[in-house]
């Protein structure tokens, strides 16, 4: 979060392939920049290498899915509920741990 109390997207990298190598040079780039941050959190898609680069160049991270894969991991779990589906979506756009729950309740 920024100042504002909003995401501030850092990086972002187009590559030919999602290999470990190739995420482990992105990420050791970022982590040059970056260095080490108390409660850094990367947000992707969970997907590929890119979690063992972050294990590896961010030990000490936060790795969370973006809201976009929780969806389709929600639809392949439960189904197409549209109820839930806006429940969900309510929930996920709140910026304060005390309006998320009252989402999920």
């Amino acid at each position: 979060m920024d100042g504002n109390d909003q995401i501030f997207p850092l990086a972002f990298n187009v590559g030919d392939l999602e290999t470990n190598e190739a995420w482990e040079w992105f990420l050791t780039r970022l982590h040059n920049i970056v260095d080490e941050v108390d409660d850094l959190v990367i947000v992707s898609d969970r997907k590929g290498n890119i979690t063992t680069g972050l294990e590896k160049v961010f030990p000490n991270s936060f790795h969370r899915a973006y809201a976009v894969q929780l969806e389709w991991n929600m639809v392949g779990h439960y189904g197409r509920n549209k109820a839930l589906k806006q429940y969900f979506k309510r929930a996920v756009r709140v910026y304060r741990e005390r309006q998320f729950l009252q989402h999920m309740e």
